[in-house]
């Protein structure tokens, strides 16, 4: 989660460099008078102040469809996208003892996953199981022990 995050925030930060990188190419070149003198410090000059603006295109898209990436991974692990928080709701309302049916069904599935050698879709469940976790309260000594044991079966395997 924090990784993601910060790799969201480098790649964000690569796309607001390079539109102020692009921009200040465009207007270099558009600034650079065009003489009709062909002397070699005006060449060289011309020369030094060159920047593709292309190669700064292409590498921008590269960072947006990264940034779109790592926004829909993101999105796909915390079980909501955008602003909507129906998944939220409906985790929310589930009764202690659906939690945790959810919880272990997931851990299982994670499992499964693991067994198959799929382990990012494996984590993904274990994460979700945690997830579902914060919405937990139990209320008696026992309701909290098996808990705290799927709990733990998640972290462990995650």
């Amino acid at each position: 989660g924090q990784q993601k995050k910060e790799q969201l925030t480098e790649v964000t930060k690569r796309i607001y460099e390079q539109e102020l990188k692009l921009e200040h190419t465009l207007e270099k070149q558009s600034s650079i008078p065009s003489s009709s003198s062909s002397s070699w410090t005006s060449n060289y000059q011309k020369w030094n102040l060159w920047e593709d603006a292309e190669q700064i295109k292409e590498s921008l898209e590269s960072d947006k469809r990264a940034q779109d990436s790592l926004l829909k991974n993101t999105r796909a692990m915390t079980g909501c996208s955008s602003h909507d928080r129906s998944a939220e709701r409906r985790v929310a309302e589930l009764s202690l003892s659906d939690r945790l049916g959810e919880m272990k069904g997931f851990c299982e599935q994670g499992n499964s996953y693991y067994d198959e050698g799929q382990y990012a879709r494996a984590a993904m469940k274990y994460k979700k199981a945690v997830i579902y976790y914060e919405y937990c309260f139990p209320e008696n000594e026992e309701e909290e022990k098996q808990t705290e044991e799927i709990r733990l079966t998640a972290l462990s395997n995650s």
